[in-house]
């Protein structure tokens, strides 16, 4: 286990994370803070007090409302002065089998997953062109990668975020600007315990089932947690990943190693 007691490496720095009430965006957050940063927090839904850093700001936003995001970075830059580092984090994951994807399903996994992601970058990135500084981390996922079956809106909108984020790497490189992406595998978080949910109701298995045989099957014989995409999205976020942009991390335990 990581000793964060000694690591300051993002004191000094600004982090904003979408998502950031439970899961991945809620780890990530806490990651960053014990490492020195000032974070501000942003979901649809209500943050917790009890849980996260007190000195942490927090923000009711919906990712797909480009006005809305934009006052919001305008009310972190008010407060803080910059913005270094911002994670997409926002997300969701939708099932059905091909031919009976709803078209209503399908949008609504493109305005969060994929045009979420374009409306924050889009919004963030002229401040941290004007520092000439600025760290973008992507949480995509393997399914945008490799594929997995009745998952067709969550495999494309993650595939596109993979390719927004090596377009947006390209240009904003010039400016000191950095944009990656992480692809976690399965995880122990609300979204895992529900994609596992999905398949053990198509298979008839008990809850369950599903997680349990897909830990024995990765080589490190276990799940991934929320902390673990957390350090990478730390690594990328510090200076020490100052010349890695345009890349995408896959995060699985070893599921698919390319």
């Amino acid at each position: 286990m990581t000793d964060l007691s000694t690591m300051n490496r993002f004191v000094g720095r600004v982090a904003a994370i979408t998502g950031a009430a439970q899961g991945i965006g809620a780890a990530i957050t806490c990651r960053l803070a014990a490492e020195g940063a000032q974070v501000a927090m942003l979901d649809r839904q209500t943050i917790r007090d009890d849980f996260f850093p007190t000195s942490a700001a927090k923000y009711t936003v919906d990712v797909t409302d480009h006005q809305s995001v934009s006052a919001v970075i305008e009310a972190i830059y008010r407060q803080f002065g910059r913005i270094d580092i911002w994670v997409n984090n926002a997300g969701i994951y939708t099932s059905a089998p091909f031919t009976e994807m709803r078209m209503e399903d399908w949008q609504r996994a493109l305005n969060v997953n994929l045009t979420g992601a374009m409306v924050c970058m889009q919004s963030v990135a002229p401040f941290m062109v004007a520092q000439r500084y600025g760290r973008i981390i992507n949480v995509a996922s393997l399914a945008g990668v490799i594929g997995f079956p009745n998952s067709a809106a969550y495999c494309a909108t993650k595939a596109g975020v993979v390719g927004l984020t090596r377009s947006a790497a390209i240009d904003l490189g010039p400016y000191g600007v950095t944009v990656n992406a992480v692809c976690p595998g399965t995880l122990l978080t609300e979204m895992g315990y529900k994609v596992d949910e999905l398949i053990c109701k198509q298979n008839g298995w008990e809850p369950g089932t599903f997680l349990k045989m897909r830990a024995q099957e990765l080589p490190v014989r276990r799940l991934g947690t929320p902390e673990d995409v957390a350090g990478a999205v730390a690594f990328l976020a510090s200076d020490d990943a100052s010349w890695i942009t345009g890349q995408a991390l896959v995060i699985d335990g070893g599921q698919f190693p390319f």
